[in-house]
């Protein structure tokens, strides 16, 4: 009898410690309260939800721990029988948050308390304001052009197609947001394959100063029209050898976008300077301009998709409002990084590409 009671004992010691160790690995808090609303139990993700230490907690009426009202009213609810309650609030506190309270009366004719059950879902709300801007914002991009072609058709229909000169002007028009239209769809499937790891890169030792000479060769014709100064330096007696690890493709394309919008964004007879130094495991290629500058409020955002310091002005130029958050992502994906080193409005900006360098006789 003796035997069989201790082995009773030491069941449910070893039944509630793996109901501990269950419930301190959870993502969700958990509190157990008495029907006086004391708190009888919190695991260690209540603790750190309702900000308290766990000595703190336990033993003390629920008003005590928290003065989220919404809190308390769950527990209310729940200690009054009501069924299970949820509720959604907004947590103001050290740090704000949004959360979900569940909350439940133990099941009995006597019921000793109510379990609540603790959720964070700050970051869920935050994907979820980003999916809403990001869809708010595709719209846009596609209504604008879809709206210049739209009138433009109706006034080629209305007659304006019989006079040549006028139907020129239009039809031209109409291919300008046509290829609009083509380069924002490009940059989003760009962006979504990066995002979503589909992106196919090929690692390589890709020479620094023949794809730098290579992007500023493509980008010349349009520099020379505005009367830029266009050039590539080597600093620090780089070897014209010097290579990054990376995929050929992709390099060109994060110099592509930032030798663009340089020329874009610098007035006429200015200067676009591409330079290159190397430490032992990184190059680091930097794109000067002596153009508008960036405001210092808006640095930390330039590379958000459609984030545009001048709207009137990115849609003017025909900006898709994704190359910066394409370079981004593409410089990650590559082991690399890149910020924005230097910006002074009406003085220039100067964007630093990062990259791993690739080993001699890679």
């Amino acid at each position: 009898m003796t035997d069989r009671l201790a082995e009773s004992f030491a069941q449910v010691d070893r039944d509630r410690k793996q109901l501990r160790t269950i419930l301190s690995g959870m993502v969700e808090g958990v509190v157990a309260l008495d029907n006086e609303m004391r708190v009888l139990f919190a695991n260690e993700r209540a603790t750190q939800l309702l900000e308290s230490a766990q000595d703190q907690i336990v033993g003390r009426k629920l008003w005590e721990v928290t003065r989220q009202r919404a809190v308390q009213q769950a527990a209310e609810k729940a200690l009054a029988g009501a069924g299970p309650y949820r509720e959604e609030l907004d947590w103001t506190g050290a740090a704000d948050k949004s959360m979900v309270v569940y909350a439940s009366r133990l099941p009995g004719p006597n019921s000793p308390g109510a379990v609540m059950v603790l959720h964070d879902i700050t970051e869920i709300r935050r994907l979820e304001r980003l999916r809403q801007d990001f869809v708010a914002n595709v719209s846009h991009e596609l209504k604008t052009p879809l709206a210049n072609i739209k009138s433009s058709v109706e006034v080629l229909l209305d007659g304006a197609a019989e006079d040549p000169v006028t139907r020129s002007m239009f039809l031209s028009e109409i291919d300008i947001q046509a290829e609009r239209l083509n380069a924002l769809v490009a940059d989003l499937l760009s962006l979504a394959r990066i995002e979503s790891g589909t992106a196919i890169l090929e690692f390589e030792a890709v020479a620094v100063e023949d794809a730098v000479h290579a992007c500023l060769d493509r980008h010349r014709t349009r520099a020379e029209v505005k009367g830029l100064s266009l050039s590539g330096v080597a600093l620090g007696g780089c070897p014209p050898t010097l290579a990054v690890w990376a995929d050929e493709e992709a390099l060109a394309q994060i110099l592509d976008n930032l030798v663009d919008n340089a020329i874009k964004y610098t007035p006429r007879a200015g200067r676009v300077t591409v330079r290159w130094e190397a430490t032992a495991e990184q190059v680091s290629v930097e794109v000067d301009d002596t153009g508008i500058g960036i405001p210092e409020r808006d640095v930390p955002r330039v590379f958000e998709r459609f984030y545009r310091v001048d709207k009137a002005r990115s849609r003017e130029m025909g900006g898709t409002g994704l190359g910066l958050a394409i370079v981004k992502h593409m410089a990650q994906t590559m082991n690399g990084s890149v910020r924005v080193a230097a910006s002074e409005v009406n003085k220039g900006t100067t964007f630093r590409v990062c990259l791993p360098r690739a080993a001699d006789g890679k």
